[in-house]
């Protein structure tokens, strides 16, 4: 298990801070085993996001956006200043970050 975090604001975004332990060995295949999103963003109700996130375990980096975008739109969710696109994209910064051996996006 490895851990990656990011902050970043990816384009149609606000402001997102991720942190998630994947499985080994780290890249776009890993899969995501627990995530924590936080940031500027809103979502109502906001209790459910904490679904979206369970529903992420399990799947790959790559696909992230996607099923994202799927938990969201099952659960009912109205999002604002998050996408599964921008989602997607903090976690192959936190990736990337992770394989330079940079941490928390520094």
């Amino acid at each position: 298990m490895s851990l990656i975090s990011a902050t970043a604001k990816p384009e149609g975004c606000k402001l997102l801070r991720i942190r998630a332990e994947i499985s080994d060995p780290p890249g776009p295949s890993s899969l995501i085993l627990a995530i924590t999103i936080n940031g500027d963003f809103f979502a109502i109700p906001e209790e459910a996001f904490e679904k979206i996130e369970a529903g992420l375990e399990g799947c790959s980096i790559a696909n992230s956006g996607t099923r994202f975008d799927q938990t969201a739109a099952t659960l009912g969710v109205s999002l604002a200043g998050i996408n599964g696109q921008g989602l997607r994209e903090a976690l192959l910064k936190g990736l990337a970050d992770k394989m330079a051996g940079r941490e928390n996006g520094q």
